[in-house]
């Protein structure tokens, strides 16, 4: 069997995991779900919440914080600013009870302006909201 790099297995499973859209049962494996283990680790295993890097993880902490607050989930549009997308979410989370603090550190701390919302991100507030931290 021929090793692969990490790179080369990652593209690999983009391929065929990219199609998710919520309703293909096999399509939120792997790569979506390596947004929400990122999240939950930044937000559970340290004493302060890690920065978030992408506008996917800024996706998975939000639909997290919705469901713990037990709000309906966001739904943004796609090519929102992902920085109006993460002011949206900060005030309709501001005062809800049942968010993890250092998941909402997490929201607040998110520093990117260069990205707008795209069908990734909603797929992953999606998996994020339906699985919860």
């Amino acid at each position: 069997m021929k090793n692969l790099g990490a790179g080369q297995f990652l593209a690999m499973d983009i391929r065929r995991f990219s199609d998710y859209n919520g309703t293909k049962k096999g399509g939120t494996t792997m790569v979506y779900e390596l947004y929400l283990e990122a999240v939950r680790t930044k937000v559970t295993r340290f004493e302060h919440a890690s920065r978030l890097i992408n506008g996917k993880e800024l996706a998975c902490a939000v639909g997290m914080a919705f469901q713990q607050a037990g709000l309906p989930m966001p739904e943004p549009e796609a090519g929102t600013e992902a920085e109006n997308f993460q002011n949206e979410s900060l005030k309709a989370l501001e005062g809800k009870s049942g968010v993890a603090e250092k998941l909402m550190d997490a929201i607040r701390g998110y520093s990117r302006r260069d990205e707008k919302v795209d069908e990734d991100m909603l797929a992953v507030l999606k998996l994020a909201y339906d699985a919860g931290l």
